[in-house]
């Protein structure tokens, strides 16, 4: 399940779902109309994890840039390393929350979007190491995941064998590998073959290294993407709230 911002989640949602495949943490800045302090940040992580326990929350950090910048902030490319030069204390000041909240609930996970190469999930892990070190946490550490979503790190899956668990990030993929924008009109059917062909590649990457994989975007929490996506065999989805009835009345139907 797809879930963002502060609200708290109505309990047959947390009933009715296997945890949070992708909780957005961007909104937060949205929302607030500023960045979150730790101790905000803590609290609303905290309370997420409390509510979903034991259940898995997958959080992702900040993802900027293109139409959702920061005011007064330029980010020309998207991905970590942009995001660790760009937002500096405010990055650090998230990953500090996200330690914190994991040393209370371990059902944590972290998701880093917009990755391209090996150095980017390097580079984060270090940074963990860090911050982990600086507040001084026994606890271990949360499971680190990507969010596989560029041509670059499509191409190069073998970069990412060291991730805990991969998450396809659809709506950018497939832009970034056909040129299919959220907004562009396409040939749906085209567009929904096209993209499941490349959900396999990454999927039986996944199955090979055995490493878990989630598939999000809208081709998961549309019909006609979700019964292709699981007549291939895949069984992963972190999908739109609206949408979560009627999966699983699709995953019902398909048994």
């Amino acid at each position: 399940m797809n879930y963002s911002g502060i609200k708290e989640l109505d309990p047959m949602y947390i009933r009715n779902s296997n945890g949070i495949g992708l909780y957005r943490s961007e909104f937060l800045y949205y929302e607030l109309g500023r960045f979150p302090t730790v101790e905000e940040q803590v609290m609303i992580f905290d309370n997420l994890l409390r509510s979903f326990y034991p259940k898995p929350v997958v959080i992702r950090t900040y993802d900027f840039g293109e139409d959702k910048t920061p005011i007064g902030m330029h980010i020309e490319t998207r991905g970590v390393a942009s995001y660790i030069l760009h937002l500096k204390d405010d990055f650090v000041n998230q990953i500090k929350a996200l330690l914190i909240s994991h040393s209370r609930y371990d059902n944590l996970r972290i998701m880093i979007p917009m990755v391209f190469q090996k150095d980017d999930l390097d580079v984060f892990k270090k940074i963990l190491d860090g911050v982990q070190e600086d507040l001084k946490l026994t606890s271990e550490q949360p499971k680190v995941g990507v969010m596989i979503e560029t041509k670059e790190a499509f191409n190069h899956l073998e970069d990412f064998a060291t991730a805990d668990f991969i998450s396809i990030g659809t709506n950018d993929l497939g832009n970034s590998l056909f040129g299919y924008g959220r907004d562009q009109s396409v040939d749906r059917s085209r567009y929904v073959e096209s993209l499941c062909e490349a959900i396999d590649v990454i999927s039986l990457f996944a199955r090979e290294k055995q490493i878990g994989c989630t598939i999000c975007g809208d081709i998961a929490s549309q019909k006609d993407g979700f019964l292709r996506l699981l007549k291939q065999g895949e069984t992963n989805f972190s999908i739109a709230i609206p949408f979560l009835k009627e999966a699983k009345q699709l995953i019902n139907q398909d048994k």
